[in-house]
């Protein structure tokens, strides 16, 4: 048996360990509907590479992993997101994934609904693993949605700015829950925060004083603007978050903070005495990558 997991938006748990994981459309030529996973393996991060753009596509919603097994010789497609998908077996669609020189971006199309008796786990996961918009995506600009203006070109930077201004002016006139969150992962993930002027006084208290707001959903997402925002200037508040291992989200995110500004040698200077078990394990999968 070939062993696969999916990845899903935590509010979807339920339903899958009643009905199992159903198909949905699938926008290339020749597959129609399936869902997606990926084959695993022994290199953890290639197995759930596609976790943070996931998660950046439900609003900063928590992922689980469903992991499940299949036959050896059940027919799928798999390839690179951006190339050729390839008809073949699950067996050897496991092959090829292990010996990919450069693993990213690789995925797998299976065409019918996964049983719930096929499923073998169901895990809460790391919420920052694997890369986000596409891979390598750190190593090069990218395209800034909904403006996609090239950096340069013509009144870049206003666009930039107004944007801004007008997703923080959205989140001062609101106070649903819900639409906090819609509003600040657009801030999150689809910012350039690289202009300059790019923020005010007022906008950055605004931004703490909903961190300080009691919602755990929330807070994960808020360190993320914090840490692209001001950087080195919250370094104490991203260790005092780690420390406290109250919401697993809030540490891995405080870490992720901590990995950007600094790299993965910031590991080397986190306490662990200070750590929780779960805050421990969590930076052990680190260390290992």
């Amino acid at each position: 048996m070939a062993s696969f997991v999916h990845f899903s938006d935590e509010k979807n748990k339920n339903s899958i360990v009643r009905n199992g994981i159903k198909t949905g459309k699938i926008h290339y030529e020749n597959i129609k509907k399936g869902l997606f996973c990926m084959p695993v393996i022994s290199d953890y991060y290639a197995t759930h590479q596609w976790v943070r753009e996931i998660k950046k596509y439900n609003s900063g919603n928590n992922i689980i992993a469903i992991y499940f097994k299949i036959p050896d010789n059940e027919i799928l497609f798999c390839g690179k997101y951006n190339g050729e998908m390839i008809e073949t077996k699950a067996n050897e669609a496991h092959k090829i994934f292990n010996t990919l020189d450069d693993k990213m971006g690789f995925q797998v199309i299976i065409y019918r609904k996964i049983e719930k008796k096929e499923i073998s786990k169901i895990k809460n996961i790391p919420q920052i693993v694997g890369w986000r918009h596409f891979p390598k995506s750190h190593e090069k600009k990218r395209c800034l949605c909904p403006a996609c203006l090239a950096k340069g070109s013509f009144k870049y930077n206003n666009t930039q700015k107004k944007r801004l201004k007008e997703l923080f002016k959205k989140l001062r006139n609101t106070d649903k829950i819900e639409e906090m969150k819609y509003i600040l992962s657009e801030i999150r993930y689809d910012t350039d925060y690289n202009i300059k002027g790019k923020l005010e006084p007022k906008d950055e208290e605004l931004i703490i004083n909903i961190f300080e707001m009691d919602n755990d959903e929330i807070k994960p997402i808020i360190i993320g603007i914090i840490s692209k925002l001001f950087g080195k200037k919250y370094e104490n508040y991203y260790f005092q978050w780690i420390y406290e291992g109250k919401n697993i989200n809030i540490v891995e995110e405080s870490l992720f903070a901590l990995f950007e500004i600094y790299g993965y040698k910031i590991l080397e200077k986190i306490e662990l005495d200070k750590c929780t078990k779960e805050t421990i394990e969590l930076i052990n999968i680190y260390k290992e990558e």
